[in-house]
């Protein structure tokens, strides 16, 4: 330009511009690089933190399980070794009733075969008498027999099926009254001339009581699920010997059985 030589100065500095735009074109790519290389760093660095805190959460996720599923073994473990236990318990307690019961039914066939031997085979009532606890042996050595091959839970239903359907059926207890009749001095006699309202299973349940049974007792025997119903039978029964409310059951028979015991002369 001092020379004046300006097409000459325009050529360079077309040049210069060119050459600074190159130079800036570049420093900006190589910005963006830098910028996209921070950036996806960034990324990583996040995407490395987000991974690390997923395994961590894993482990301590995994741990629990572990820890749960031994605490579940752990208590199986108990729970199994407990179960046996009462099982072996159970088992050894079945044995010694099922002992008991065999020893019970011995000492009372002998008995009753001593009974048998005394009887006065002319009197028909004794004979009846016999009979009726002959009947009684025959069912309890059956029901011994079967304890042998049976296990106890399945043994007590069987027995209470049984219970529950010889007490419901028309021919339930058929020897009940009698065997009452001869043992309380003619109590059903008594009830059935003082009282002829009173039915077969009314008086049945009278010669329970005679004999002392609970509450509980009669329920189980007449398979009631609630107590409900036996309170509705004793109702009946109340209402029908004509109690006051504030006299109960349980004193009627038994004032009723002190009332036969033979006066001594």
């Amino acid at each position: 330009m001092a020379r004046e030589n300006y097409p000459e100065a325009y050529r360079y500095v077309k040049q210069y511009i060119a050459v600074m735009d190159s130079i800036n074109q570049e420093k900006e790519e190589a910005l963006v690089l830098e910028l996209e290389q921070k950036y996806r760093n960034r990324i990583l660095n996040q995407s490395y933190e987000n991974l690390k805190q997923h395994n961590d959460q894993q482990r301590i996720i995994t741990g629990l399980v572990l820890l749960f599923s031994l605490s579940l073994l752990v208590a199986g473990l108990l729970y199994l070794r407990k179960w046996r236990e009462n099982a072996a318990l159970k088992m050894r307690e079945a044995e010694a009733e099922k002992e008991s019961l065999g020893r019970a039914c011995r000492e009372l066939q002998e008995q009753l075969g001593t009974v048998g031997d005394r009887v006065d085979t002319d009197d028909e009532q004794e004979r009846q008498l016999f009979d009726a606890l002959e009947e009684r042996m025959v069912v309890l050595r059956n029901w011994v027999d079967k304890a042998e091959t049976m296990k106890p839970a399945l043994f007590m239903k069987s027995f209470r099926d049984y219970m529950t359907v010889n007490v419901k059926s028309k021919h339930a207890l058929s020897d009940l009254q009698y065997v009452v009749n001869r043992k309380y001095f003619g109590v059903v006699d008594y009830l059935k001339a003082h009282y002829p309202e009173l039915r077969k299973q009314d008086l049945d349940l009278c010669c329970l009581l005679c004999f002392g049974f609970s509450q509980h007792g009669i329920c189980y025997l007449y398979n009631y699920e609630d107590i409900g119903s036996f309170y509705n039978k004793r109702s009946r029964l109340r209402k029908k010997l004509g109690l006051p409310p504030e006299r109960t059951l349980e004193s009627f028979i038994a004032e009723l059985l002190a009332e036969l015991v033979p006066k001594e002369e």
